[in-house]
């Protein structure tokens, strides 16, 4: 039986929509119900305060706030919803959200009203132990340690737990309603979880990604159950998550861990107080030619036999268990390794209570690194030796630039002691050459890692004489360092360029003496004539005195009034005996001839004295135009016979630097080697005369000499020798093979140029010379101004 008066709670949301209602609510009451009207706002904040109420008439106009907040606040209450037609969708969403009745105020009577209040009443009566039941269940979702959650058919959340509010990060009000595909990670894989709730109705620990509110990816452990209506279809779904991220973690840390220390090529093991091992990695049972399981529960003892285990293992092993880290180093027999020379670590194991429980023994094979160390002891000394035994100048230097290393060579030759330089810098060292080349070419070396070479650098001997080295730079390959090491290899050159001083001096006197005897016969020509021509104005003047002599008698005859005809039969007799006309035709063109002839003997002086220009060593910058010009007359007689010598000079060549003295030998070479190519063309010297041409041009930065013959041509055999010492092709006594040879050395050791040449067999060849027009040092030598 329904109690009497029992409390009516009504929650007017629309005062209009109220006011038709309440002829109705206000005839129930009486002896049987008591009706108490609130607005909504105290129950939307949850300040309505509990009056024993028996029931609740929720007025809704489609806003379901009121009726969730009142079913939270009290969820024994039964609610009957009470609406107009235009709102029978909320009201019927209110009735499958746990709602006892909806009534439509249209179809609405008092009798109506009062049968659904009693059927409400009474229903939620025989409810009570379900609805204490659902308490408790709730109680259990809403304190649960794992996400508990419940989702309409469709997948929104209608109700979560503290525990997901508190994983995901998102407030309630944001999260209710939400749809969970919002949670996953991965949208195929809710799309995947979806189809199979649908077609089994149950998940079961089922691992998925899932994301917080900031973004964070977690790993989770997923169990889903429908729950269904009578006719079998879905009404909402009931799951639970578990967190699983942290022992993920911990589980891929762990294997991490396994695959390190079984993938390690040192040997691992964990022996515990009984000498019995606990654990082994790959790697040691490789070494042993067994399986884990034939060694983990086995003693030190068992594996390694009594003797090596007493000897060498357990005096270690007992030092480790007094909390000792204790070391081993020597030779040990594998069965599958055989003899290996190992480095073996014991590491006390401590328990949490602080006590040694286990050791762990790391040992690593170096066997291979041991072997190398001897082997490279044996190198090193080797190389000591070696270094000791090279005649050449050594000097090693770290990337620091401190000196690391100075042979006996280098002692003798600086006059300075390795014990009192090697540790210290380089620069501070006392050795005295031509810094300024070494330090330029040490910073080239080292920013190309490339040989690189200086010849001919000065320096002080250990006699306090001037010297010459030539000095190779090469750095460390393979340096780490910012700067890179670096060798100084040496050779003193001193004693070589006396030598190429005095070969030179002597292949110029050889020249000179192939051309004192045509430069005689250029001289002899017309110095002849000119003595001739003289003699011949001797014996004329000798006529013209007795000519003059007439010419006086007729004129002192004169003088005194009377020149008779004797007198002039006198003079025209002397004068038919001197060959007047002939001496006035004659003397002239001798004279003329005697100064042309003096002019070429003064042309051939010169050209003397212009191509023995002293030796300097200071280039010059000189008319090359004018230079070749000399040579060439020098060499005339050399040429004349087997050939007619051309020049085309370039008008505008500016001046070149050069060493004259060993300019002029150079292109005296090629002008004797042309000729001799033409005269050896032909053999007899009585076939047509061949043509050298000489020309000049400026290309650039550079000056370019061509001498081109049309003798024989170089043979392709011999192309790469012409420029070698003592090479030569001409027969015994027909040249010493230094001509080319001096002539290279000129022009690219000494001027920093190039020489080289295009020949062709029965065409002839032309040497390609090139200076540089740059005013600047090379090799050593100064520039000056010409003079």
């Amino acid at each position: 039986m329904v109690q009497q008066s029992q409390k009516i709670l009504f929650v007017n949301q629309n005062p209009a929509a109220a006011r038709q209602w309440l002829p109705l609510l206000e005839s129930l009451n009486g002896a049987d119900f008591q009706v108490e009207q609130v607005d909504p706002l105290p129950v939307m904040s949850g300040k309505v305060v509990a009056k024993n109420y028996c029931a609740a008439l929720l007025q809704t106009v489609g806003a379901l706030g009121p009726f969730t907040q009142l079913r939270t606040q009290m969820p024994q209450l039964p609610i009957i919803i009470l609406c107009e037609q235009e709102n029978i969708d909320s009201a019927q969403h209110a009735l499958r959200a746990g709602a006892q009745d909806v009534l439509v105020l249209a179809d609405t009577t008092k009798t109506l009203l009062k049968r659904a209040i009693t059927h409400a009443i009474e229903r939620k009566i025989a409810e009570a132990p379900l609805i204490e039941s659902e308490t408790r269940y709730r109680a259990l979702f809403k304190n649960a340690r794992n996400v508990a959650y419940i989702t309409t058919r469709d997948g929104k959340f209608i109700d979560v737990n503290r525990a997901a509010l508190a994983l995901f990060g998102y407030r309630r009000d944001e999260i209710i309603g939400m749809h969970v595909k919002n949670l996953h990670a991965h949208p195929e894989e809710h799309k995947k979880l979806a189809k199979t709730a649908a077609n089994k109705g149950t998940i079961k620990d089922y691992e998925v990604k899932l994301k917080t509110k900031a973004g964070q990816i977690l790993t989770c452990l997923l169990n889903l159950s429908a729950r269904r209506a009578p006719d079998g279809t879905t009404v909402e779904y009931h799951g639970f998550i578990r967190n699983i991220t942290h022992r993920k973690t911990l589980e891929e840390r762990w294997r991490r861990y396994e695959f390190i220390v079984n993938n390690s090529k040192e040997f691992m093991t964990l022996i515990n107080h009984n000498y019995v091992y606990d654990a082994v990695n790959d790697s040691y049972c490789t070494a042993h030619g067994m399986h884990q399981d034939d060694i983990v529960g086995k003693s030190v003892a068992e594996v390694w036999g009594e003797e090596v285990y007493l000897t060498k293992i357990k005096p270690t092993l007992d030092r480790c268990f007094a909390g000792e880290e204790s070391y081993f180093q020597g030779w040990l027999s594998f069965k599958a390794l055989g003899e290996r020379y190992m480095h073996v670590t014991y590491y006390p194991y401590h328990n949490t209570e602080g006590v040694v429980s286990h050791v762990v023994v790391v040992s690593r094979d170096v066997t291979e690194r041991t072997l190398a160390e001897e082997a490279l002891g044996k190198a090193h000394a080797q190389n000591e030796q070696l270094l000791a035994s090279i005649p050449s100048i050594l000097i090693g230097v770290n990337s620091d630039d401190q000196i690391t290393h100075l042979n006996r060579p280098a002692e003798e030759t600086f006059g300075v002691k390795a014990d009192d330089v090697v540790g210290r810098p380089l620069l501070e060292s006392s050795i005295q050459w031509d810094w300024m080349e070494i330090l330029t070419r040490i910073d080239e070396g080292r920013k190309g890692m490339t040989l690189t070479s200086l010849h001919d650098v000065k320096y002080t001997r250990a006699d306090g004489k001037e010297g010459f080295l030539n000095v190779i730079v090469s750095p460390f390959v393979g340096e780490s360092t910012r700067k890179a090491g670096f060798l100084l290899i040496g050779q003193d050159v001193t004693e070589r360029k006396v030598l190429e001083s005095q070969l030179a001096q002597a292949q110029k006197l050889e020249s000179i003496g192939q051309l004192a005897a045509g430069i005689a016969h250029e001289i002899n020509t017309p110095t002849q004539y000119v003595g001739d021509n003289i003699r011949f104005l001797q014996e004329s003047f000798t006529d013209l005195s007795g000519l003059l002599d007439s010419y006086q008698k007729m004129l002192a005859a004169a003088k005194n009034g009377g020149v008779t005809n004797e007198v002039v039969q006198q003079v025209e007799e002397a004068q038919d005996e001197a060959d007047l006309e002939f001496l006035i035709e004659e003397i002239p063109a001798a004279i003329s001839q005697s100064i042309e002839g003096i002019e070429r003997v003064t042309g051939i002086v010169r050209a003397m004295k212009e191509f023995s220009h002293p030796g300097v060593e200071q280039k010059t910058a000189i008319d090359i135009n004018k230079a070749i010009e000399s040579t060439i007359t020098v060499a005339r007689n050399e040429w004349k016979y087997v050939a007619e010598l051309v020049t085309d000079f370039d008008p505008d060549m500016p001046p070149v630097p050069c060493l004259p003295g060993e300019f002029n030998q150079a292109i005296l070479n090629m002008i004797i080697n042309a000729t001799h190519a033409i005269d050896a063309l032909d053999g007899t010297g009585d076939g047509p005369k061949g043509t050298i041409t000489v020309q000049t041009r400026k290309d650039g930065n550079w000056a370019e000499i061509r001498v081109s013959d049309t003798g024989t041509g170089i043979p392709e055999a011999v192309r790469p020798r012409i420029f070698d010492p003592f090479f030569t092709t001409k027969g015994v006594g027909q040249g010493t093979g230094q001509g080319l040879a001096i002539s290279h050395s000129v022009i690219a050791d000494k001027h920093g140029g190039t020489i080289t040449f295009e020949t062709e067999m029965g065409v002839g060849t032309t040497f390609i010379i090139r200076l540089p027009i740059e005013l600047v040092p090379a090799n050593g030598t100064e520039l000056v101004p010409a003079r």
